[in-house]
């Protein structure tokens, strides 16, 4: 008893649908395309999201605080040593102080 069957003709006598191949491989592209597609758009969102989140969001307290330490510290007169005479003056004023006393350095060059 063999249990070899053969088939009546050998061989499969239809070429596969050309048609049928090419509507799957398409349909196939497509769903990888879309998924990519959808994929994508979803990473964006959730990257605004989190940037919206850490770097829009609330500000940290010690942050706050800091920056408004270093606006005092620019923006106020404070004497700094009453022996030296030292004192802390805003840096704008600094800048005005500085650029009038150029001018007057200029004036007294110029005049000799």
């Amino acid at each position: 008893m063999s249990s070899h069957v053969e088939h009546p003709s050998g061989y499969e006598k239809s070429d596969i649908s050309l048609s049928q191949v090419l509507l799957v491989a398409t349909v196939g592209i497509a769903v990888l395309v879309i998924c990519i597609i959808g994929v994508n758009e979803w990473f964006i969102m959730e990257r605004e999201s989190e940037t919206q989140r850490v770097v829009l969001g609330p500000e940290n307290p010690a942050l706050i605080a800091l920056r408004a330490q270093e606006n005092e510290a620019l923006l106020s007169y404070k004497m700094i040593d009453t022996a030296t005479g030292s004192v802390r003056i805003p840096v704008e004023r600094a800048m005005e102080l500085l650029a009038e006393e150029y001018h007057a350095r200029q004036m007294v060059s110029q005049v000799k």
